[in-house]
């Protein structure tokens, strides 16, 4: 009889462990997910402030360059330049922005030049977070310091 009960409180024993091992890998799956959309949620924060750069770089330079955008052809209403993003060790690099600029409404009586930017993180040679913003610059006052974006667009992330 003491060798029956023996063997019933080790398949208890196993019973019990396989349960905690089962749970426990649960547990972990859940854990390896958390992780990866706290990664996928950190790179695009960043993606989006790289885009946001952007915005503001064409707004900066409409306010100091007299010919930006560079006029092209007549008929050429799109112009697009892209520059890098670095850490704030001035060295490191992260990413980079494209910036496009369409003039097509600069005519009166919209005078709105459309500046779409998209952010992009990089990690190993790799683009691992993306964002892309569209803003609508009215150019109506006259006055270059009252540049402003009017209608302001986030178009999502990767």
């Amino acid at each position: 009889m003491v060798r029956r009960k023996q063997g019933m409180a080790l398949v208890i024993v196993l019973l019990i462990s396989a349960v905690m091992v089962v749970l426990g890998m649960c547990f972990l799956g859940k854990r390896s997910t958390q992780l990866r959309t706290a990664q996928f949620e950190a790179e695009s924060a960043q993606a989006y402030e790289a885009a946001a750069a952007g915005m503001e770089s064409a707004r900066v330079k409409l306010l100091k360059d007299d010919h930006f955008p560079p006029v092209g052809e007549s008929d050429q209403k799109i112009f697009s330049y892209t520059e890098n993003v670095y850490d704030i060790d001035g060295t490191t690099l992260v990413g980079y922005y494209q910036v496009t600029v369409d003039s097509t409404w600069l005519a009166k009586p919209y005078q709105a030049l459309r500046v779409v930017s998209t952010g992009l993180v990089i990690r190993t040679g790799q683009v691992v977070g993306q964002r892309t913003l569209m803003g609508e610059l009215d150019l109506r006052d006259g006055s270059p310091t009252q540049y402003r974006f009017v209608n302001w667009q986030d178009l999502g992330s990767l």
